[in-house]
């Protein structure tokens, strides 16, 4: 039973805070900076590192730093782009430079996958919130984005409360 009260408390306190950042919130502006780079093993550069872009087999043979960023893309087989260990960039401007590349990768490389930047933002955000509340880490560590999430993931209400 306390363990019940417990977890409705963290709902309720959830709840109140949402409400109240929707009330008060502005939106939120940001100026990604990024480069896509030509010539080069990565597929683009944020302000902390390179970003790889590719399947398992390129993934797992780059030899890659700390803040480097990998993103599997499975676009083709699954309508998904995973981004490996994603709970790690805690910075929102950050991540929003991350999903800017990967939006401009599937403008150079079109496929079915269709994301928009806004459900991104906030589907990343609220994987790392549950992610630093110890909650399904298995599911937060990474975060995948998904055709079939779009929807989910675009609540006005949602992107308020991340952003």
């Amino acid at each position: 039973m306390k363990k019940l009260d417990k977890n409705v408390k963290y709902v309720l306190i959830l709840s109140a805070s949402i409400l109240t950042i929707t009330a008060f919130h502005k939106e939120y502006e940001y100026h990604p900076e990024y480069e896509i780079l030509s010539n080069d093993d990565a597929y683009a550069k944020y302000s902390n590192g390179n970003v790889y872009i590719g399947n398992e087999e390129y993934l797992a043979n780059l030899q890659v730093n700390d803040n480097d960023i990998l993103v599997l893309d499975e676009r083709m087989t699954n309508n998904n782009i995973k981004i490996y260990d994603s709970y790690k960039i805690d910075d929102a401007d950050m991540r929003n430079e991350i999903i800017c590349i990967i939006d401009e990768y599937e403008r150079q490389n079109p496929t079915d996958w269709d994301r928009s930047v806004e459900s991104m933002r906030c589907e990343w955000a609220v994987h790392n919130f549950f992610y630093d509340l110890n909650f399904k880490k298995s599911s937060t560590t990474d975060v995948d984005f998904e055709n079939d999430e779009e929807n989910r993931y675009k609540s006005k209400v949602l992107t308020r409360y991340f952003y």
